[in-house]
């Protein structure tokens, strides 16, 4: 009976175990944004420079991080992703001996899903997480079977200017099209990103532009596109730019934002 009630503590005490944490360390703005989404920002310690967390210590960029500071702040939990972060500077803080949790790529609405209910695991807000979830994908999917009634219009997603730069399939912004009734002009490419021609682009004539990239180049880039006359996306200044921060970023609420904005944009009535 003895090691039966020993057995229950240890399994209680493992099961409550993730709730503990209580000096995170996020290295990816994804990541960073589920924490807030979670209601445990109090507990966030250090970021990268591309994360929206005002007050937190900064570690460093995505790419180059700042072992020294990290080190410093005597994190629990070091969270990364093997998409954004380098595979040197993460095997580098595991030598140390440091908690480190690499989350996988991203590419599609379910995976981004999973991906957040298991960090609410990790961080003993799997309830939350998991609800939270639930709700999104029933709004999602909600918008998905309305988006099945409508004419599939072409998209040329761009997340950069000269080169141009555009998603392929296994990209998480063409799973966003998909639910909002639209296409990926560019969804024979296998890569989530590919390097294309204007000349490709234009011949491909997509019925409407995303530009979705960082920087302020994407206002310049709406209007290098109103030379291409012919294209049907600018005869009908169907050009928009969106947030990168919300409409690339892989995390269900920003998905769900994301969604909503497009649907909202291309209203084809």
């Amino acid at each position: 009976m003895k090691k039966v009630i020993f057995f229950l503590i240890i399994l209680l005490c493992a099961n409550t175990a993730h709730a503990e944490y209580s000096r995170i360390v996020s290295l990816a703005p994804s990541i960073t944004s589920e924490l807030y989404d979670l209601g445990v920002e109090d507990k966030l310690i250090g970021v990268t420079s591309h994360c929206k967390a005002p007050g937190k210590d900064v570690v460093g960029t995505l790419l180059d991080i700042n072992l020294e500071k990290i080190i410093s702040l005597k994190p629990d939990l070091i969270l990364a992703t093997n998409e954004w972060n380098s595979d040197n500077s993460i095997s580098k803080l595991k030598q140390l001996g440091l908690n480190v949790i690499v989350f996988g790529r991203q590419d599609n609405f379910q995976k981004v899903c999973e991906d957040f209910v298991k960090l609410g695991e990790i961080i003993g807000k799997k309830p939350a997480a998991e609800k939270m979830a639930q709700d999104i994908v029933k709004q999602a999917n909600d918008i998905l079977s309305k988006s099945k009634n409508t004419v599939t219009k072409k998209v040329l997603w761009q997340v950069n200017a000269k080169p141009l730069i555009t998603i392929g399939k296994s990209a998480l912004a063409s799973d966003l099209l998909r639910f909002a009734g639209y296409g990926n002009l560019f969804l024979d490419i296998n890569r989530p990103y590919s390097r294309v021609s204007y000349e490709e682009a234009v011949k491909r004539d997509p019925d409407v532009i995303i530009l979705a990239g960082m920087g302020n180049v994407m206002q310049e880039e709406k209007e290098y596109w109103f030379k291409f006359k012919n294209v049907t996306a600018v005869k009908q200044n169907r050009i928009f730019i969106l947030d990168p921060y919300k409409s690339c970023q892989p995390t269900p609420v920003k998905f769900l934002q994301a969604l909503k904005e497009i649907v909202g944009l291309i209203n084809y009535e």
